[in-house]
């Protein structure tokens, strides 16, 4: 590299050299001048002190000399005086002339006069001359320039060296990293902005990082920014031309305005739209006074013009009609709304075509509240028309009823589906022309139609005028020439006596007209509020069960079975109860019934026997309760349950019972449904080892041929023959009768419902083997049970 270009790379360094060199030189200077003019004083200070020195020393004897006229001893003196350091002459004026030594031509002097004085014996002093001593100043100059020089030169050759070592170490340190900086920034390129800078230079130190780090790492922040900032311009730009074209494609229309309503764009689907040529009207007001689309637009009566609020508020939405330029209206949904754009605020319009949509949503509409195959309403617009009628609360009086055509299903079986559908059709007619003005008629099912009656009626006169309407549309008719008569029944509640709400009234007459069907003499009538309060129990009842037997409600009480032979227990029998959180303790009778409607039964029937085997198995663990049996009651619908035979068992192994210590208890009702799966299960059963008991014999129709095929173990007396058994001569007998067939077929006798001792004594003479009761206990739950147990234990039933 030649010297040229060699400066050129290092101007930096130079820069900062010669920057160094002037200060570091400035500052030499400085403290030259100030040590040089520092010596320089105390050379002068130093010669001065020779001469006051000399004049005291040489004042004396001059004097006396000079008294004496002792002539070499004045010279002599006057030697010793020119001989002091850079004093040339000496002279002495006065009373004697006399000088030693010669002054140069060196205009800078330092001259002193020493008075020359002598005092006599008598104490006179007399002053007798004065010796002028110069001194030249010569030698201190050159002695100061001496100095100069020398440090000049030590300085210069110091600042060389010390250049060189500053030029390298700030290349070294600084400069070629900024030369390094300057190459990565040159070939910086937008294209390649992942790239970072990295200084040739180790990492770690006391000194680290340095400005040139920070400079490094600010360089690859910048780089980096800009590369999000490149990527973001990307971005924006695809992002661009991806809105643009959505817009060109949206299938909305869409129009920007400026503060003026003058349009600057709009997209294609606008002028599909509209109808109109844009290109005639870009630039020119849409809205306002002279808008071209002003008298096109319109929007629901008493609301304020779109333009404005959209001024005003900075947006405006709503359902807009409007009429092309062939005339034909439009339905749209439009929304303007206020952008900033640079300078001055512009609006964006968007109109969504909603016109077919709209056809839709009527043809929806129609479909959703009116019946298809007559053009009634149908049973969602009638329950919203008698919600008009007796109001939100009910607080309006009113009417709805229910008519069902009798038989229709033999008449769609006998005409085919058309011929119902041309009834059904022929029906609807007749109603609606019958009705009276203000009723509202509409199909509520298949083959029921409904009457919202609004205004206030006696029970009388709404059965009279219903039933009026009914006999009006019995009569004879023709399908295909096949005649039928139509006759129709009708359930009727009214508001507020049948409820204040439409579900309420809707059950109500429902129920009203379940009861007309089962009795066709009475073709009307009216809701039965008592059956509607039995009916909201049962509702009630039914949801609470479902909680209870989710929510541990359900418990068990236990009732000892007596041996009558010896009194001991023989075993017991688990019974259910409900625990209701607010109904407090509920029996069986009243929830058996509904868990087998709804099908809790089976759930709450495994529960029963599991909670029951472990309560089994926890007695039996005491000795003397080693041989106690359980007797749990089925329902006939857990021996329809193909798997109620494999859980039994299985509960039994689990619980290590053995299966002759289970008794199940099943009344005469299960033969009177699914006989063959019935036979099944108990035949199953009974082939594991668990004992069958004949709950409530006697109760029902008593089938002898089922005790002989059942081949059941136990048959247990209903309590109603047990009561009153001491004085009921007829009930003695019909006990006598049961106990002797128990025998006759095997079957050990259980009397239930003994209440009294006087009973119990009959039970004992007619020969009945076991007894439970109140008399002897009460079913208690498994705290007391135990207790009870103490006290006496016999033999397993």
């Amino acid at each position: 590299m030649t010297l040229p270009g060699w400066i050129r790379h290092r101007r930096l360094s130079l820069k900062v050299v010669v920057a160094i060199l002037l200060v570091s030189s400035l500052v030499t200077l400085l403290v030259t001048s100030i040590q040089l003019y520092a010596e320089y004083r105390r050379d002068l200070h130093a010669l001065d002190q020779t001469l006051t020195d000399a004049r005291g020393s040489f004042a004396g004897p001059l004097g006396a000399s000079l008294w004496a006229l002792d002539e070499d001893q004045l010279r002599l003196q006057l030697q010793g005086l020119q001989s002091l350091p850079h004093v040339e002459l000496a002279e002495l004026s006065g009373d004697a002339e006399l000088s030693v030594g010669a002054t140069d031509d060196y205009p800078h002097t330092r001259q002193m006069h020493i008075p020359v004085r002598y005092r006599t014996a008598d104490g006179v002093q007399h002053d007798l001359g004065t010796v002028e001593v110069t001194a030249s100043l010569a030698g201190v100059h050159a002695r100061l320039w001496e100095r100069l020089l020398t440090i000049l030169g030590t300085q210069a050759a110091k600042t060389f060296v010390v250049s060189l070592l500053l030029l390298a170490l700030i290349y070294y340190l600084v400069i070629r990293h900024l030369q390094h900086l300057a190459r990565f920034a040159r070939a910086l390129r937008l294209d390649h902005l992942e790239d970072s800078v990295e200084l040739p230079r180790g990492s770690g130190g006391p000194l680290r990082p340095d400005e040139l780090d920070e400079l490094a790492s600010s360089l690859n922040y910048a780089t980096a920014r800009m590369a999000e900032d490149v990527d973001a311009r990307r971005h924006a730009e695809r992002r661009h031309r991806l809105l643009s074209g959505a817009l060109q494609q949206s299938p909305a229309g869409v129009m920007i305005l400026d503060d003026q309503s003058r349009l600057e764009y709009a997209n294609p689907r606008f002028e599909a739209f509209s109808g109109c040529t844009l290109s005639e009207h870009m630039g020119q007001p849409v809205f306002g006074d002279h808008g071209w689309l002003e008298e096109r637009l319109s929007v629901a009566d008493g609301q304020p013009a779109p333009w404005e609020v959209a001024r005003h508020d900075g947006e405006w939405r709503g359902e807009i009609r409007f009429r092309r330029a062939d005339g034909q209206y439009r339905w749209a949904h439009a929304a303007f709304s206020t952008i900033s754009a640079g300078e001055g605020l512009q609006y964006v319009a968007v109109f969504e075509d909603l016109t077919q949509l709209r056809t839709v949503e009527e043809r929806l509409d129609y479909q959703t509240h009116f019946d298809p195959l007559t053009g009634l309403p149908n049973r969602q617009l009638m329950q919203q028309l008698l919600s008009a009628v007796i109001g939100p609360q009910g607080e309006n009086p009113g009417a709805v009823a229910l008519l069902d055509i009798n038989n229709f299903k033999a008449i769609n079986e006998s005409l085919g589906p058309d011929g119902g559908d041309q009834v059904l059709r022929a029906m609807a007619d007749h109603l609606r022309s019958l009705a009276d003005p203000g009723w509202q008629t509409g199909r509520f099912g298949n083959d029921e139609f409904m009457l919202v009656i609004p205004g206030a009626w006696s029970t009388d006169a709404l059965i009279d005028r219903v039933s009026r309407l009914l006999e009006q549309l019995h009569e004879i008719r023709f399908v295909n020439d096949q005649p039928f008569v139509v006759a129709l029944t009708a359930g009727v509640a009214t508001c507020p006596g049948a409820g204040r709400q439409v579900p309420e009234l809707l059950r109500a007459a429902d129920a009203a007209l379940a009861r007309t069907k089962s009795d066709p003499m009475t073709p009307v009538r009216m809701a039965d509020h008592r059956q509607q309060s039995d009916t909201r129990r049962r509702l009630t009842l039914d949801a609470d069960l479902h909680r209870a037997l989710s929510e541990s409600e359900l418990l068990l009480h236990y009732q000892p079975i007596v041996n009558l032979d010896d009194d001991g227990v023989a075993g017991v029998e688990a019974l259910i109860r409900w625990d209701h959180p607010t109904r407090g303790l509920i029996p069986p009778d009243e929830f058996i019934g509904l868990a087998e409607d709804n099908g809790l039964i089976l759930p709450m029937g495994e529960w029963v026997l599991r909670a029951s085997l472990d309560t089994l198995a926890t007695l039996r663990r005491n000795q003397n309760h080693a041989t106690l049996g359980m007797a749990v009651n089925i329902s006939p619908r857990q021996l329809g349950d193909a798997a109620f035979a494999d859980m039994v068992s299985r509960a039994l192994r689990e619980h290590g019972i053995p299966p002759s210590a289970l008794t199940l208890e099943i009344t005469e009702r299960v033969f009177m449904e699914d006989v063959a799966r019935a036979w099944q299960t108990l035949q199953q059963l009974q082939e594991t080892g668990v004992r069958i008991a004949i709950d409530d014999f006697g109760k029902g129709y008593s089938s002898l041929s089922y005790l002989q095929r059942l081949q059941a173990d136990i048959l247990k007396v209903d309590r109603g023959f047990v009561h009153d058994l001491s004085v009921n001569a007829g009930n003695r007998e019909l006990v006598r009768t049961i106990v002797a067939i128990a025998r006759g077929f095997g079957l050990k006798t259980v009397a239930e419902g003994v209440e009294t001792a006087a009973d119990l004594d009959v039970l004992r003479e007619l020969g009945c083997e076991c007894a439970q009761g109140y008399f002897l206990f009460r079913p208690t739950p498994l705290a007391r049970l135990q207790d009870s147990l103490r006290q006496r234990m016999g033999h397993a039933l």
